[in-house]
């Protein structure tokens, strides 16, 4: 199994550097000399391993069961990092530095503002108890916003490269996780870099999926029923009934699409040398559209259950 301790994480991606830097965006630079923390820093090879390292164990450990993908856009609305909190290795992008949306700026204090409330509630609760003479030891304290802004389920670290994707989507699949696309539909360009000749970011997160032996999930259906006025007005009224398929292109694109582990064997063994191996074997938008999304799962027949516990 190629579930990572921290040393057999770093030892693989040191061997792997080579490969692992040619993925380096144009402004991602890094350097064997080691530079003061400052506005200019460049972290040295060391410390972006161990960042990866941070990100890996973060994802495998996060507190929700589903990891969201998607464009920029998903991390630009408040009330999805706040519901479902965002994984960082050694810094967030929040506390790197303040951005907006909209008219919101947006730093560690906003996104922990639920936060804020628990602590009141917890020494409220406190307090009551010293006053009535019962115990509160079996209260939950609160904690500082480390399992909301480090653990969550939106990549959001302050150091991003592709490098830093992989260790999320590797650290994700070894826990088995299921991944929800939060798009209505998929272009190409989300997939492939034609200028460059090299998969786009949500394209190497799919291709992780797929060498994980993850599937798309199809969607269930269901049955609408709607009230209807008889012709002639007796008192009465019926009600007609409509399927809704699974491939409406309308329900489709209302609930994204959803990719859980169809093979717990190969979750627990793709591994980072693996995974950078067959990111090389694509070659288009075209390609990667066809292995992902060629093929799903029946919603009816899927049983995540019985892959976690086979």
């Amino acid at each position: 199994m190629a579930i990572y301790t921290e040393q057999a994480f770093k030892t693989e991606a040191n061997a792997q550097w080579g490969r692992i830097q040619n993925d380096l965006p144009t402004w991602h630079k890094l350097h064997t000399d080691r530079r003061k923390p400052g506005k200019n820093y460049v972290p040295v090879i060391a410390d972006a391993i161990a960042n990866g390292w941070s990100v890996y164990h973060n994802a495998s450990s996060s507190t929700l069961k589903e990891m969201l993908l998607g464009d920029v856009k998903l991390r630009s609305e408040l009330s999805i990092l706040k519901n479902f909190g965002t994984t960082a290795g050694t810094q967030t992008m929040m506390a790197l530095r303040p951005w907006k949306v909209g008219e919101v700026s947006i730093t560690e204090d906003v996104v922990t503002e639920s936060l804020i409330e628990q602590k009141k509630q917890y020494t409220a609760a406190i307090a009551e108890g010293v006053r009535l003479g019962k115990s509160t030891d079996s209260l939950v304290k609160p904690n500082e916003g480390s399992e909301l802004l480090y653990k969550g389920s939106i990549l959001n670290d302050g150091f991003w490269w592709p490098f830093v994707n992989d260790a999320w989507v590797l650290g994700a699949v070894h826990q088995l996780k299921i991944f929800h696309l939060t798009l209505a539909s998929v272009d190409d360009d989300l997939l492939w870099d034609g200028a460059a000749a090299r998969c786009r970011v949500l394209g190497r997160e799919l291709i992780g999926l797929k060498t994980a032996g993850y599937s798309l999930v199809g969607l269930p259906s269901w049955v609408t029923t709607k009230p209807v006025v008889p012709a002639v007005a007796s008192g009465f009224s019926t009600a007609s009934t409509t399927g809704v398929k699974a491939t409406d292109a309308e329900v489709r694109a209302a609930l994204g699409f959803t990719f859980a582990p169809n093979s717990k064997a190969k979750a627990l063994n793709i591994s980072l040398t693996s995974y950078l191996a067959e990111i090389d074997k694509y070659k288009s938008a075209a390609e990667i559209r066809t292995a992902i999304f060629g093929s799903e799962v029946s919603y009816a027949a899927y049983d995540y259950r019985a892959i976690v516990e086979s």
